[in-house]
């Protein structure tokens, strides 16, 4: 099986950038707040997978490579079942940063 985060590209960035894909350690993620280090606090999967980011085109869509080992990390633990959250972090390595739809009804992030 394989698995791919799909992001659509908020707005374009005509330079390659570079990030690494993590998930949660977690039974169930919690949601996000304001709280500091909310994010960076959080313990990740041992899995990871490096996305190298092409120029992004405004409302595009952007496939990730396979993560599928990242995902089977998660769903491997003892206390984790179906319909449990799961939080992927995409972490900066190299480039400039890129926005992708987040909340918006037509473009989120989705999981293939």
């Amino acid at each position: 099986l394989e698995a791919n985060l799909i992001l659509t590209a908020k707005t374009a960035e005509s330079s390659a950038s570079s990030v690494r894909i993590k998930g949660q350690d977690s039974d169930d993620s919690t949601g996000f707040s304001s709280a500091d280090y909310d994010i960076s606090s959080r313990t990740t999967t041992t899995q990871q997978q490096d996305w190298n980011l092409e120029p992004w085109v405004n409302n595009e869509n952007y496939s990730s490579p396979d993560i599928a080992p990242v995902i089977q990390e998660i769903i491997d633990r003892p206390g984790w079942q179906a319909g449990n959250a799961i939080t992927l972090m995409l972490e900066p390595l190299s480039g400039s940063q890129r926005e992708a739809y987040s909340n918006h009804i037509f473009f989120v992030a989705v999981l293939n």
